[in-house]
């Protein structure tokens, strides 16, 4: 996917200088070395170099390593053509590549070509290397690289060398690019390197006071360094290769080892892979250098899958899943998750999950719909989705009323996660249907009662009433219950079919005599009705398009006399009649 990819890797390790997993893992098993006649070529092997600190010799050394353990360790001594052990002083800056190992003397200019069989086939001096220090490696133009001594060059640059022609084709000075400042003030303690497919380069630096190993990752064509990745526990400028399935070895003189996996973001130390080594007599020989010959190709493979309901009905909740997978082989960085609702869809509020915990919503409404609601997977590193750790996101919306439910809708969504390894990513389109109401299924949920104002001890007031409701489809004469005002007594339910959305209800009072229309009031919601909160006008029409439910509370009061009122009858409580011509 080109190098835009790696640039995953710069934002990784900015993310690991804080959050960065970390295992351990012991070996019990315990490894020896065996002298071969010819070193094993293959991706399968990391080569280091020792230094005859402690022993008359130089060797090349192969490890066989499988998941966090060294299976065997081989070495071939370096002898010359004429057969002769040699012995060369303060041996670095190894890289290898199919004909063989080239390094130098760490702070010299003289320069050794190694064949397979250990047997040196060149040597050179090249005064162009005056300054470079202990680290080598090459790229895939193979062009070989190695890095100044600021001991005595005073510069940071990388030294661009055409192994070929024995020639230095640039030097390229270090500039930090990123926000991370260097934990070393000079690269004085630069160690090994190493670079991948896209050649970018890894070198490593650390201080002896300092009980923390760096590794920076560099851009070969301009020197830029654009990450950096802490690995602490590892001190003296560690040697560092990778592995044949991209992972990163590093190991120090201390015999610690450490791995780094970019598609997990995790860190594991052993003590089984160290560059302090058995060698012959029971000396010990330190490993200078590792080189191999893998030039690991990191990739970011993202998908989203969307997921919800095939049909809906008005007014109904319903749930989103989003999955986000890596089957990369390099964590997926700075996620963000972006969504957007139809216009018939309104977000449930708090209903955000991510693996399973709660994300808090931003004034009622979830991060994703407002720029990106950053995602990760299970207890994985910030932001980060791992290889085969999918993030999980679900949410609720609710399907809005439109206004004319006749019809039905179609509601499409998809989501996109952003990140800065690949370009924006879809889910696929969620289809969720949502059939129109037919007509018979239009109902008004009326809830009504009558109360009675200003209420007098020689007039009985009533305890029913009668109402007519009437639209387009039907006429409707009901009885409803009759109280003192004020006193929030129960409504009474009446559902009454409508032609269509906008049909009107008209509702009137059937008045007792000695009684008169005092007002109403008229609500969407269930509420305390209260008499003074009335509207002294005519009942008004009642519209589904407003909602299928209302709240109707109409006020009667007794009628002004200039004395008591005429004999009547005690069937006036019982509104009786005022049932004339209606059952």
């Amino acid at each position: 996917m080109g190098k835009n990819i790696f640039l995953t890797i710069a934002k990784a390790f900015v993310f690991f200088s804080a959050l960065f997993l970390v295992s351990f893992f012991t070996s019990t098993k315990v490894y020896g070395s065996e002298e071969v006649a010819t070193i094993p070529k293959s991706t399968n092997y990391v080569y280091g170099l020792t230094s005859p600190d402690e022993q008359d010799f130089t060797a090349i050394y192969a490890y066989d390593i499988n998941g966090y353990d060294q299976i065997a360790k081989y070495f071939k001594k370096i002898t010359t053509k004429a057969g002769k052990i040699a012995v060369i002083k303060n041996a670095n800056n190894l890289g290898v590549r199919e004909d063989g190992f080239y390094f130098k003397e760490n702070t010299g200019i003289k320069m050794y070509h190694v064949d397979w069989d250990g047997i040196i086939q060149e040597t050179w001096d090249d005064p162009s290397l005056t300054g470079s220090a202990r680290s080598g490696t090459f790229l895939t133009t193979g062009k070989y690289v190695t890095t100044s001594d600021q001991l005595s060059n005073k510069k940071n640059e990388l030294y661009i060398y055409d192994i070929n022609y024995h020639m230095l084709e640039k030097k390229v000075p270090l500039t930090n690019k990123t926000d991370t400042p260097l934990p070393v003030s000079k690269l004085n303690s630069m160690g090994d390197i190493v670079g991948d497919a896209d050649d970018y380069l890894y070198a490593t630096i650390s201080e002896a006071k300092l009980s923390s190993t760096t590794v920076l990752k560099i851009d070969s064509n301009n020197g830029d360094i654009v990450d950096i990745l802490p690995v602490p526990g590892l001190q003296h400028s560690p040697a560092i290769a990778f592995m044949e399935d991209g992972r990163l070895l590093l190991a120090d003189k201390n015999d610690t080892g450490a791995i780094v996996d970019f598609s997990t973001g995790l860190v594991t130390y052993t003590d089984k892979i160290g560059d302090k080594l058995p060698a012959m007599g029971g000396t010990q020989s330190h490993v200078r250098d590792f080189a191999s010959l893998n030039f690991p190709s990191f990739n970011v493979e993202l998908f989203a899958i969307k997921q919800g309901p095939e049909t809906a009905v008005y007014g109904e909740e319903y749930e989103y899943t989003i999955k986000v997978s890596n089957t990369g082989n390099i964590m997926s960085l700075h996620n963000t998750l972006i969504d957007s609702l139809s216009n018939y869809l309104e977000y449930v509020p708090n209903s955000t999950l991510l693996n399973g915990n709660k994300v808090a919503d931003v004034n009622g409404t979830s991060q994703m719909f407002l720029g990106g609601m950053k995602i990760e997977s299970p207890g994985g590193v910030d932001g980060a989705i791992t290889k085969d750790k999918p993030a999980v996101i679900t949410f609720k919306v609710k399907v809005k009323d439109t206004g004319d439910t006749t019809v039905g809708i179609d509601i499409p969504n998809i989501a996109y996660v952003a990140n800065t390894s690949t370009n924006l990513v879809s889910t696929n389109k969620v289809m969720t249907k949502v059939p129109g109401i037919p007509i018979s299924e239009y109902i008004l949920n009326l809830y009504i009662k009558q109360e009675v104002l200003n209420s007098r001890l020689d007039l009985v007031s009533p305890s029913i009433g009668f109402a007519d409701v009437k639209n387009n489809l039907d006429q409707y004469q009901v009885t409803i219950p009759s109280y003192l005002s004020n006193t929030n007594q129960t409504f009474k339910l009446v559902k009454i079919k409508a032609a269509d959305m906008n049909d009107p209800y008209n509702v009137s009072i059937k008045i007792p005599e000695f009684y008169s229309y005092a007002g109403y009031q008229l609500t969407a919601t269930k509420s305390n009705h209260l008499a003074s909160d009335r509207m002294k006008t005519p009942i008004e029409s009642i519209n589904l398009s407003k909602g299928l439910d209302r709240w109707l509370t109409v006020y009667i009061e007794p009628k002004l006399f200039d004395d008591a009122p005429p004999f009547y009858s005690w069937d006036y409580k019982n509104n009786d009649f005022g049932k004339i011509g209606i059952e």
